[in-house]
């Protein structure tokens, strides 16, 4: 799959409500202030010594982003922050601003003007993001930003006796089309297997350094569709974003450079690349629509995404 298709499938959202986002904030630990009063008070060693009584001045603790930006929300995307330097992800409503982005962007199908609205929103470059973590957060925005905006899905009826039905041409084809207006659907997550994700390994990769694709991978692969070897092109790339984007020295590895060295993987290596892949990638949100067919009155229920490239 195409790793810029995977902006509309890499995604599920377990535990969070779709009335109510899932918002997560630091608890400090709890300190006890209270003295045992059975506990004897040091004695001066002698009468002119007196005992200090004078505590130690607390340890001075920074503000959380959340605390110095009272319009920022901590959250927890999917990912749980295991392929970030930052500890804490923060996002903030919809303005004016971002609106007028989102809308520039729909009109011109601009990824890379989506990308740069949602990192107007948030504590770290969007395009650091990983793409099912990316696809999360334009879902906390639609659910949080736009809570009266009502959206339609065509849904097609897989009811056997209505596809019969067709196939006898009883009825028209268009019967099995369904447009559904809705503001709310059904949103499922599905968290990053951290333990597992630890524990891969193969001999085969030894040396190579892995990481995940981010959405800088995909903006960049989406200027290089008109080359003319394409579809070989992105099959490597497919692969080579979830290596390292480091070197053994701290340089950056470009797309380009990673597809290289995966042109020169072999077989093996390419088998244990796509092993770490499936596990480093199952991760991210599915959203459910529920709905009736007009035709047979049977249920249908769709699985979709986001439209990354028309958030709105």
């Amino acid at each position: 799959m195409p790793l810029e298709a995977k902006l509309s499938s890499d995604i599920s959202m377990e535990g969070l409500s779709p009335d109510e986002p899932r918002v997560e904030r630091y608890t400090l630990p709890r300190r006890d202030l209270q003295r045992d009063p059975s506990a004897a008070v040091p004695s001066p060693a002698n009468k002119h010594e007196t005992a200090s009584l004078v505590p130690a001045p607390p340890k001075v603790l920074q503000k959380t982003e959340a605390e110095n930006n009272p319009g920022m929300f901590q959250v927890t995307p999917p990912s749980q922050m295991f392929f970030y330097d930052v500890p804490t992800l923060y996002l903030k409503h919809v303005k004016g601003a971002q609106q007028a982005k989102f809308n520039a962007a729909a009109a011109t199908r601009s990824m890379d003007m989506t990308v740069e609205a949602v990192s107007s929103l948030c504590n770290i470059s969007a395009r650091n993001l990983t793409v099912p973590d990316f696809t999360w957060c334009l879902y906390w925005l639609r659910e949080n930003s736009y809570l009266k905006t009502q959206m339609s899905h065509v849904a097609l009826c897989r009811n056997k006796a209505h596809l019969l039905e067709v196939a006898e041409e009883k009825v028209e084809h268009k019967t099995l089309e369904n447009v559904t207006i809705y503001s709310r659907s059904d949103l499922r997550e599905k968290g990053l297997d951290i333990p597992r994700l630890k524990a891969f390994k193969s001999e085969h990769l030894e040396g190579i350094p892995l990481y995940t694709a981010t959405m800088n991978d995909v903006l960049f692969l989406l200027t290089q569709q008109d080359r003319p070897d394409w579809e070989e092109y992105q099959w490597l790339a497919d692969l080579a974003t979830f290596m390292g984007q480091k070197d053994d020295r701290g340089n950056l590895l470009s797309v380009d450079k990673r597809v290289e060295i995966a042109a020169e993987m072999t077989p093996a290596q390419l088998e244990a690349l796509s092993d770490y892949i499936e596990i480093a990638n199952d991760y991210g949100v599915v959203e459910i629509i529920r709905t009736v067919c007009s035709h047979c009155k049977g249920p249908i229920e769709s699985e979709v995404s986001i439209n990354a490239g028309m958030f709105l």
